[in-house]
């Protein structure tokens, strides 16, 4: 097991070191076999920046050292389901890919994964119960919730958020930003508001009532977007994942986390990051292959904490607790609200939060 990297590394200094103890470690997981994928060529859908380029630095050596060859085909999972859609009756474009986890029934419905082979993937072993199934493998977890500035909620005279319900105060009006639906923390962010609210993935109408009250000064598309204009001073509050709030402590402003309280007691929004093996593929060993190193400790380590995600890997996650802002910011995963995506209606919610937001603006 490797030690916590410090968090004041640079990027290219993270890379470079959980790319060395990688290699070192890379026999444990049974890496090296000599030309184990002579000649195979693995198209990985993922996002793109830092995000896909630490894989390419730490995991793509480990398959070229084995004879292969690592393809990125950068794009949000909408987009990538939308290339193998379209490739029906042709070569898959992607091997294997990332999938949020409200498009993951969409992914199964439509009969695009095949079933992952476990025992190429031991590393699982490291990935709490339900994090992990034949079709599906976690890696990383967010905590969606409430990112607000101490100072602004004291000149206002409010005190700290507990609910969603609270960004509805006449004073915070045009105070707060929201993402908007299509984006990568719409969805949670939208039913956690409706959870807040006594409502669930059947009954919208209550979240819907609650986005009006807040009347939000923005809705996002990009989470940087809100980073940057907490890090400004621009708003007094956005609903980010912690992870980015965690970020913007960091750079010196006076903002909290808080998880909401939820109207069946849950705080907080649980999103998970899944990833998956396109059903064509004719690489399935080695799209397995990948999966494994993707949640290999050491990369999980040193990813999650510059991605500001939190690590699936139990094991890393411990190391991403010896921070402290990250472990103020962390609240228990049993305590999130996980949404049941199998039972949403998402065009209907994406129809009818457009037309609140149309309203409301």
């Amino acid at each position: 097991m490797t030690g916590a990297l410090p968090r004041t590394v640079s990027f290219a200094l993270a890379v470079a070191l959980a790319g060395a103890i990688g290699a070192l470690s890379a026999v444990g997981d049974g890496a090296w076999a000599g030309d184990r994928f002579k000649g195979q060529v693995l198209r990985v859908g993922t996002w793109g920046g830092k995000w896909g380029g630490f894989q390419k630095d730490i995991i793509a050596p480990k398959i070229e050292a084995e004879g292969g060859e690592v393809k990125f085909v950068y794009g949000s999972t909408q987009d990538n389901l939308a290339k193998l859609a379209a490739a029906r009756g042709r070569d898959a474009p992607i091997d294997v890919l990332e999938i949020l986890d409200a498009m993951m029934p969409t992914f199964l419905r439509e009969n695009q994964l095949r079933k992952i082979d476990l025992s190429q993937v031991p590393n699982t072993r490291y990935l709490k119960s339900g994090f992990y199934d034949e079709w599906k493998v976690a890696t990383w977890i967010v905590q969606e919730g409430i990112c607000y500035n101490r100072e602004q909620f004291e000149q206002l005279g409010l005190a700290a958020p507990v609910t969603y319900k609270d960004l509805g105060h006449p004073k915070l009006e045009g105070k707060v930003v929201i993402p908007d639906i299509t984006s990568g923390g719409g969805l949670a962010n939208f039913m956690g508001i409706v959870y807040a609210a006594g409502g669930d993935v059947r009954n919208i109408e209550p979240g819907l009532t609650l986005l009006r009250e807040i009347n939000a000064l923005k809705y996002w598309k990009r989470a940087g977007e809100a980073v940057n204009m907490m890090q400004t001073g621009d708003v007094a509050a956005a609903l980010i994942y912690s992870g980015h709030c965690s970020r913007v402590r960091k750079s010196g402003e006076p903002v909290n986390a808080v998880m909401p309280l939820m109207a069946n007691g849950k705080r907080g929004v649980m999103k998970n990051g899944w990833i998956g093996v396109v059903k064509d593929t004719p690489v399935p060993e080695l799209a397995a292959f990948y999966i494994n190193q993707f949640i290999n400790t050491d990369f999980q380590s040193a990813w999650a904490p510059a991605m500001g995600v939190i690590p699936a890997n139990q094991e890393a996650l411990k190391t991403f607790l010896e921070d402290e802002v990250s472990q103020e910011m962390f609240v228990p995963l049993e305590e999130n609200l996980q949404i049941d995506y199998g039972k949403a209606d998402v065009p209907d919610w994406t129809d009818r939060w457009t037309r609140t937001v149309g309203k409301s603006g």
